[in-house]
């Protein structure tokens, strides 16, 4: 009998365990993740057996993370990354809380808001789980990190403003918009009251202005987005009605929730955050950046 439940504890420790290794091909990330599981944002890796996603270095050394949901969900990090542990596993673990965000608020926009709650769960990964002095001595880390280090240990306020700005300056790169939360809310709030008009302008007009802004950006190319708006010119007005108003409110149920999910994330983040500030006597360089 006492062999029996040791079994059934054994078999069900195994079934609760994570196969890391289904995760990626490369032994610098499957490594990685390993760490992450014994750290404090294990949560992370346990969402990942609940909605897997392939990670890999990206291609052409792209100082960016972004993540692509197709037939298979992928998170992709920059190679910038590959010669330090510590970095190719906070960039994981920025990229995973990316995906997760992305995936469980069903959000068809990246925003600012979801870049900038990543970037904290980064910090906080590299804070909570390495020495002040491996900090110091890790000269690729400090490369990569140290003009926010010191923002975020100087002022959680000045933090996101550099992250903002970085935002802005790779949007072509990697595809981030250039748009907030509040933008995408005004938008599709707007669509819904033009929608009661279908038959107008109005709602063609913003839906053009939209293609247009993603082709900027780099999100589709002139020939998707010509195709996709005379599709919708072709349709039937009260199929398109009734398929647009399910577009427009299942993406503005989307960011409302994400938007109550932020305000709450944000204040732990900033939080979080002000713990770290004597660090700054620690980092003479960060005595220099102005908070």
């Amino acid at each position: 009998m006492k062999k029996n439940i040791l079994i059934f504890i054994f078999l069900f420790l195994c079934s609760c365990s994570v196969n890391i290794k289904k995760y990626s091909d490369n032994s610098l990330i499957i490594n990685s993740l390993e760490e992450i599981e014994k750290s404090n944002k294990s949560n992370l890796i346990t969402y990942l057996s609940k909605y897997p996603a392939y990670i890999e270095f990206g291609f052409n050394n792209q100082n960016c993370i972004k993540t692509k949901r197709n037939y298979k969900n992928e998170i992709l990090i920059p190679q910038s990354a590959i010669n330090s542990p510590t970095l190719v596993e906070s960039e994981i673990v920025k990229g995973i809380y990316h995906y997760k965000v992305e995936t469980k608020f069903n959000l068809n926009h990246m925003t600012y808001e979801q870049l900038l709650l990543s970037w904290y769960e980064k910090m906080e990964y590299i804070l909570y789980n390495s020495k002040i002095d491996s900090i110091k001595e890790d000269k690729f880390l400090r490369d990569d990190i140290l003009d926010k280090f010191c923002a975020y240990i100087l002022s959680p306020y000045t933090f996101e403003k550099l992250i903002l700005d970085e935002s802005q300056k790779k949007d072509l790169l990697c595809n981030y918009p250039l748009n907030d939360l509040n933008y995408y809310k005004e938008y599709y709030l707007s669509l819904k009251d033009s929608l009661t008009s279908v038959t107008g302008d109005d709602f063609y007009n913003k839906i053009y202005e939209n293609y247009i802004e993603r082709v900027k950006r780099g999100e589709m190319t002139k020939e998707e987005a010509e195709k996709k708006y005379y599709y919708l010119l072709s349709e039937p007005i009260q199929h398109l009605y009734r398929e647009q108003r399910v577009e427009i409110l299942e993406n503005l149920s989307s960011i409302l929730k994400f938007e109550k999910f932020y305000k709450k994330e944000i204040k732990k983040f900033r939080e979080n955050a002000v713990n770290w500030k004597d660090l700054k006597n620690q980092f003479p360089e960060c005595l220099k950046t102005n908070p």
